[in-house]
C-alpha cells in the first residue's frame, strides 16, 4: 500500500520568496491522485497486517530515476514542521486500518478551497478513519481558531468577474494560463525584491488582477476575523472604512466578506480608498461596479489618488486598513529609520483617522525580514502606550525578537480557488495555505484576550505548527508562563505533551494549530513546559459581545 506521507504539495521557502524549489514538480508521476498537487512522500505498510503509517512503515521504491521517493525530513528546531502541518494525531494518519481491502489516502479537496485534511478509504469506498476531528472526538469545534470560519477563498463567480475586467483591458484571463502565469511570476519577483517590494498596475496589472487579488482578499478577512468574531466590528451600519494603499481594494473586500459571513448587523461598507497609483484605484472601482448588488453587504467605494499627504483632508473611520504598505515605505533607508517611519504612520492613522472605538489593521507578507520588522514596530507602538488587540495576548516586548531565527506569522488552511491552481503551478508558486503577518491596534484599550472565554485560565497563542515525533507532540506557545519564582512572565516556550500523558482533559492538544488560542491549566512552567496527565487544554472561544455594541 502506498500512502502520501503528507507534506505540503508544493515546497516553498518560508524564509524568502514564495517560489517553488522543485522545477520538475509538474512532471511528477501520479500527480492527479493528489487532486491539486503531486504525491511527494510515500510510506509503505501492509493493511492486511493491520500496520499503519509510522516509524515501522517501510520505504517504497522510487517511481523512476527522475522522481525518487523522498522520505520525510526531521522536525526543525524552530517548530516549523512541514509534516505536522496537517495536524495529524500522534498515532499516525487516521489510526489503524481494518484487514478488509487495501486502503488509499484520498484528499478531501473541495471547491471551497478549505483544507479539509485527509481521510483513509478502503477500496470498497467505506471510510476507515477520518482525520478531521469532530466535537465528539475532541470536545472542541472544528474551527478552533477564533473566527476562522469567516475566512473563505473567492467563489467561482468571482472568476467571471475578474476575467471580464481583464478582457476589457486586453489582459490574459485565468483561462490563458501560460500568459497569465508568466506575468504572475514576474510580479512575485518584484514583490520579493527588498529593494522594490511593489509593482504598479501599468507594469503588472494583469497579474495583480488575475492572481494577487484572489490571494489577498482572504488575507483581509483573516486579519479582521477576531475583531468580527468578538463583536467589536460590524455592529453598526454602515461601517466606514479607510483603506490606505488600497490598490484594487482587496483588504476592503476581505472585511466585507467577513462581516457578510458573520451575519453582522451591518449591511453596508462605505470605503475610502487612497493609493498613489490612480490606475490601481480605477481597476478596483471597476471590480466594485462589476460586483454591485451581490452579497448581503453593499460595498460603496470612493477613490482618492495621491501620496499619503492626502490623509490630511480625511476624517475618522470605524476601521483603517493598511495592507502590504509598510513593506513599500523606506526600502532604501536604514532599518531603525525605516521602523520609525512605520511607527509614525501607524500612530498618525490611529490618532487622527480612527474613531474612539475603532481599529487599525495592518497586514504584511509572512517573509521573515518583513514580519520581524512589524514585530519591532509593534514594540515601539506599545512603548508609546498604544493597545494591541491581536495577535498578541500581552503587552510585553515581542518574545520572537529574542532570537534572530524566530518570527511570528500566520498560516491558515485556506487555499487558492481551484481555478487559479493551474496558474500557480505554471508560475512555480504555492497554492496551499494562506500566509501573512498582521497587527491590530485599538484606541479604546479593548484586547482580544479580554473577549476570550475561560477568563480565569491562562491563555496562550500557538505560534508554530505542531511538532510530532516518536512518543510526543510539541508546539511553540506565546503568552504568560510561570517563572522559577512563581511570577508570570510573557514568553515564547516550546511546550511538550508525551503520548502517555494524553487524557480526555488535554485531548485538544492533538488539534492545536498555528494561530489558535488555548487555555492551559495548571499554568505552564517556562523552564519545563509540559502538558501532563492532570493538565487541561481547551481551545479558547470568544464571549458574547457587549450589549451596547461598538463599531
Amino acid at each position: 500500500m502506498l500512502v502520501d506521507y503528507v507534506a505540503p504539495a508544493l515546497p516553498f521557502d518560508r524564509h524568502r520568496a514564495e517560489r517553488a524549489h522543485d522545477a520538475g514538480l509538474q512532471g511528477r508521476l501520479l500527480a492527479d491522485l493528489a487532486h491539486d498537487g503531486p504525491i511527494e512522500r510515500f510510506a509503505g505498510f501492509d493493511a492486511a497486517a493491520r500496520q499503519r503509517p509510522g516509524a515501522l512503515g517501510r520505504r517504497t521504491a522510487p517511481a523512476n530515476d527522475d522522481h525518487p521517493t523522498v522520505w520525510p525530513e526531521a522536525d526543525r528546531a524552530d517548530g516549523d514542521n512541514r509534516i505536522a502541518r496537517l495536524r495529524r494525531p500522534a498515532g499516525g494518519v487516521g489510526g489503524r486500518l481494518g484487514s478488509a481491502g487495501i486502503g488509499r489516502l484520498e484528499g478531501l479537496g473541495r471547491p471551497d478551497g478549505i483544507d479539509h485534511r485527509w481521510r483513509v478509504r478502503r477500496a470498497n469506498g467505506h471510510a476507515a478513519s477520518i482525520v478531521k476531528r469532530s466535537r465528539a472526538q475532541t470536545g472542541c469545534e472544528r474551527f478552533a481558531m477564533v473566527g476562522l470560519d469567516l475566512v473563505r477563498p473567492l467563489e467561482d463567480d468571482w472568476r467571471d468577474t475578474l476575467d471580464e475586467v481583464a478582457r476589457g483591458r486586453g489582459w490574459p484571463t485565468s483561462r490563458d494560463v501560460a500568459r497569465l502565469a508568466a506575468r504572475v511570476a514576474a510580479l512575485s519577483d518584484a514583490y520579493n525584491d527588498p529593494g522594490r517590494a511593489r509593482a504598479s498596475v501599468r507594469d503588472a496589472g494583469a497579474a495583480r488582477l488575475g492572481f494577487s487579488f484572489a490571494r489577498d482578499v482572504p488575507k483581509g478577512s483573516a486579519a479582521v476575523r477576531e475583531l468580527v468574531a468578538a463583536g467589536v466590528l460590524g455592529a453598526q451600519s454602515p461601517v466606514e472604512v479607510l483603506d490606505v494603499g488600497a490598490g484594487l481594494g482587496a483588504m476592503t473586500w476581505g472585511l466585507a466578506r467577513a462581516i457578510d459571513r458573520a451575519a453582522c448587523a451591518s449591511t453596508a461598507l462605505d470605503a475610502t480608498w487612497i493609493d498613489a497609483d490612480p490606475e490601481a484605484l480605477d481597476l478596483g472601482l471597476a471590480i466594485a461596479r462589476a460586483r454591485q448588488g451581490r452579497g448581503r453587504v453593499d460595498l460603496r467605494a470612493r477613490a482618492v489618488a495621491g501620496p499619503l499627504s492626502v490623509l490630511d483632508g480625511l476624517g475618522r473611520y470605524d476601521v483603517v486598513l493598511v495592507g502590504h504598505v509598510l513593506s513599500e515605505i523606506g526600502v532604501d533607508e536604514a532599518e531603525d529609520v525605516r521602523i520609525e517611519r512605520h511607527v509614525a504612520l501607524l500612530r498618525r492613522l490611529l490618532d487622527r483617522h480612527t474613531r474612539d472605538h475603532g481599529s487599525l489593521v495592518v497586514v504584511e507578507p509572512a517573509l521573515q525580514d518583513r514580519t520581524r520588522r512589524l514585530h519591532r514596530t509593534r514594540d515601539r507602538l506599545v512603548e508609546l502606550g498604544l493597545t494591541v488587540f491581536a495577535p498578541c495576548l500581552h503587552a510585553a516586548p515581542c518574545p520572537a525578537l529574542t532570537r534572530d531565527s524566530d518570527w511570528c506569522h500566520e498560516n491558515v488552511p485556506i487555499d487558492l480557488p481551484a481555478w487559479l491552481v493551474p496558474v500557480a503551478r505554471a508560475a512555480g508558486l504555492r497554492r496551499e495555505g494562506l500566509t501573512y503577518s498582521y497587527l491590530v491596534l485599538r484606541r479604546d484599550g479593548v484586547r482580544l484576550v479580554d473577549a476570550l472565554s475561560d477568563a480565569s485560565s491562562h491563555r496562550l497563542r500557538v505560534v508554530s505548527d505542531r511538532i510530532v515525533s516518536k512518543g510526543k507532540c510539541e508546539a511553540f506557545l506565546c503568552g504568560d508562563f510561570r517563572g522559577p519564582d512563581g511570577t508570570y512572565l510573557p514568553a515564547r516556550g516550546r511546550v511538550m505533551r508525551l503520548d502517555r500523558a494524553a487524557c480526555a482533559a488535554n485531548l485538544a492538544w492533538d488539534t492545536v494549530a498555528r494561530g489558535d488560542v488555548v487555555s492551559v491549566d495548571p499554568p505552564l512552567d517556562l523552564d519545563r513546559a509540559r502538558v501532563g496527565p492532570s493538565s487541561s487544554v481547551r481551545h479558547a472561544g470568544v464571549v458574547a459581545p457587549p450589549a451596547d455594541g461598538v463599531a
